[in-house]
């Protein structure tokens, strides 16, 4: 009634103010009516308003308002557009004892402009570089699986890669590194005493100490909690995150599922890349054809890379040489061979080094 009254009289005669009882009352009145293009089969559009539930007071209200708007966008279609009133005023005839049909249709124009939930890609920008953290191998702001059989070395080569970002080495593994800073390295596999040691062979230093937060053993939950490990990342502001690994940070999911998997990489584990900008490496086992992650497809599938390593052999003999590979790939990345130097128990100390004479395979 308020609305009809503020109406202005050259547009009664266009405009048509339909009342509803409720929010439940929508369904019943159609049918009444004979449904609804009897109602708005001439409408180019129907702008529909609510009185203004305030969620925390009133949830079965805002919940109420939510299932009705639905049904009736359902109904209408994409004529249908919500008015939304301003903060402070619960319903139409409130609005109408503060102001006139002039400041409703600033509303109603509001409503009319397209909905727009998700930002769109600015399709004018250049085309970038890509934004290599090291050159053929690991890309900034994308999300890698990097899988490979126990004991193979996997371990080495994430603590190697980390103390090569963290004490600005010009290379790892033959290849350019392209930036520098901290690593935030999670660690739910291994034990602090073999971390300590490792690292210390692999040469840790005072310069790694302040650039790598190593977290270990902290019960890191990527598919339930994976908002905890985003936060860190965005306050220590990495070039680098490592997860060791896949296994231990889906607590309690199964590691065929495809729902359980996808949840665990599109939810935990891509937006910690997407949201900070850095490289994101997360460690898994391979496949029993021992070329590809173990488990579910759409691990493979959600992330934006796969790098294999496998333990090269002749006759049936480890050479002590690894390949590492990329088994999925949507960059120009290239293998590589890499060995491990020295010992931890002999030698006290360990390198990850490119092979000697390595060619591409």
């Amino acid at each position: 009634m308020a609305a009809w009254q503020a109406l202005p009289d050259n547009l009664r005669d266009k405009v048509s103010i339909v009342g509803l009882s409720g929010t439940g009352s929508w369904r019943k009145a159609i049918t009444e009516k004979g449904g609804v293009e009897s109602i708005f089969g001439p409408a180019k559009r129907v702008f529909v308003v609510f009185d203004r539930d305030d969620p925390y007071e009133n949830p079965t209200g805002a919940k109420s308002v939510e299932t009705a708007y639905q049904q009736i966008r359902a109904d209408l279609g994409r004529k249908a557009r919500r008015v939304v009133l301003p903060q402070g005023i619960n319903d139409v005839a409130e609005f109408f004892q503060r102001y006139d049909w002039a400041a409703f249709q600033v509303l109603l124009q509001r409503a009319a402009e397209p909905v727009r939930h998700y930002p769109r890609l600015d399709l004018s920008r250049p085309a970038p570089d890509t934004d290599w953290l090291v050159e053929d191998l690991l890309v900034a702001n994308e999300a890698t699986v990097l899988a490979g059989d126990g004991g193979v070395g996997k371990s080495f080569i994430t603590m190697a890669l980390a103390l090569a970002i963290t004490g600005g080495d010009e290379s790892f593994l033959g290849l350019p590194i392209k930036r520098h800073g901290r690593v935030l390295y999670v660690d739910e596999e291994n034990s602090a005493s073999l971390v300590l040691q490792r690292l210390n062979a692999l040469g840790l230093n005072e310069r790694h100490r302040e650039n790598l937060d190593y977290i270990w053993y902290a019960g890191v939950d990527l598919l339930h909690e994976p908002e905890k490990l985003l936060e860190e990342a965005m306050d220590s502001e990495p070039v680098l995150v490592v997860v060791d690994s896949l296994s231990r940070v889906a607590v309690g999911a199964e590691e065929n599922s495809n729902d359980a998997m996808t949840a665990l990489m599109r939810k935990g584990v891509v937006p910690i890349a997407r949201d900070t900008g850095a490289a994101v490496l997360l460690v898994h086992h391979t496949d029993k054809a021992g070329s590809g992650p173990r488990g579910a497809s759409s691990i493979r599938n959600s992330a934006d890379q796969v790098i294999s390593i496998v333990a090269a052999e002749s006759k049936g003999v480890k050479t002590g040489t690894l390949n590492i590979f990329p088994s999925k790939a949507r960059r120009l990345t290239r293998p590589i061979q890499a060995r491990l130097d020295g010992d931890i128990e002999e030698d006290g100390y360990v390198r990850v080094v490119p092979a000697e004479g390595s060619q591409p395979f």
